[in-house]
């Protein structure tokens, strides 16, 4: 009997140390989780955007009178010209074109795969003022994610949006995105998980998820 007593209290003494190990350790994560949170990993949800988009009507007037030299840095208005059929590589046109601070084109590549597809999808919609937007926000797993989807062009903003075309299908990005997106490749993708438009070879993200929607990007690396 002493002995079985004995065997009880010892049984509940180590389910007793058990629990309060257990407790601690809950807590410990708990304060290690937020601890993580509270580093500037996860306090990033302002998009450092370095462009100045100009209105209509201050953009109207780009070089009327603009006697700037060739080396100097570009103006406010200069950084959003509403110029149509401006350059770009693979057969893609640009409408208001955004300049970053030291007067580089702000540009993304689309594939003939996917102006075909949006093509087609605005054919069998019977749809011609159809766009394809893509946009960058906060959250995901990574931190951003991707944002594309078909939009009426009666959504475009012209002080705000740049169109990028190629084989009629538009394509359309903000210019806070379009600062992230630059140099990117927008193409129509068939997966096991399924076919989709999406953004691949950013040189600015440092990681993204499998099905690549959410990812982060080095905001330092992204020239200004």
């Amino acid at each position: 009997m002493y002995a079985r007593t004995l065997l009880t209290r010892s049984t509940a003494s180590k389910r007793f140390i058990s629990t309060i190990t257990n407790t601690h350790m809950s807590l410990t994560r708990r304060v290690v989780i937020q601890q993580y949170k509270d580093t500037p990993r996860f306090v990033k949800k302002t998009i450092h955007g370095g462009l100045n988009v100009q209105s209509p009507a201050a953009s109207a007037s780009v070089g009327a009178g603009n006697t700037s030299g060739a080396g100097s840095a570009p103006t406010e208005a200069s950084k959003r010209a509403p110029t149509l059929g401006f350059g770009a590589s693979d057969n893609t046109t640009i409408t208001n074109p955004v300049k970053n601070d030291a007067g580089e084109l702000l540009s993304i590549k689309i594939s003939q795969r996917a102006a075909q597809k949006l093509n087609a999808i605005n054919e069998a919609d019977k749809k011609t003022d159809q766009v394809l937007r893509i946009a960058v926000e906060s959250g995901g797993c990574h931190g951003y994610q991707y944002i594309l989807g078909l939009k009426d062009e009666s959504t475009i903003d012209n002080s705000e949006d740049s169109i990028f075309e190629r084989d009629g299908a538009r394509f359309v990005v903000d210019a806070t995105s379009l600062e992230i997106l630059r140099d990117s490749t927008i193409d129509y993708t068939t997966e096991l998980i399924g076919s989709q438009f999406k953004v691949v070879n950013s040189p600015y993200a440092t990681s993204s998820c499998g099905c690549g929607s959410s990812f982060d990007f080095d905001p330092t690396a992204i020239p200004k």
